[in-house]
């Protein structure tokens, strides 16, 4: 894995932290979606959003990624889908 493969599967691990903090922090009830601050928010669709654009570099087939680290950002967005919150829709 290159260097700047680790930094960014370094990257995802940290937006991955933050989003499954915040989804815990719901599920327990610790924060309430109604008392979330817009800070709370923003930092979470930050780390979301930023998440989102490393899983998208890695599915990209030119984006010049070994496959070790293709497989390592695909590990970490299964972590994630597992412990999104179910909808009531």
């Amino acid at each position: 894995m290159t260097r700047l493969e680790s930094i960014i599967l370094t990257t995802a691990h940290g937006f991955l932290a933050e989003i499954l903090l915040h989804y815990m922090m719901v599920k327990d009830r610790i924060i309430s979606p109604e008392d979330q601050s817009e800070e709370d928010l923003r930092d979470f669709y930050i780390a979301k959003g930023g998440f989102m654009a490393l899983v998208a570099l890695a599915r990209n087939s030119d984006s010049g990624m070994s496959a070790d680290a293709v497989n390592a950002i695909l590990v970490l967005e299964r972590q994630e889908i597992a412990a999104t919150p179910a909808t009531d829709d």
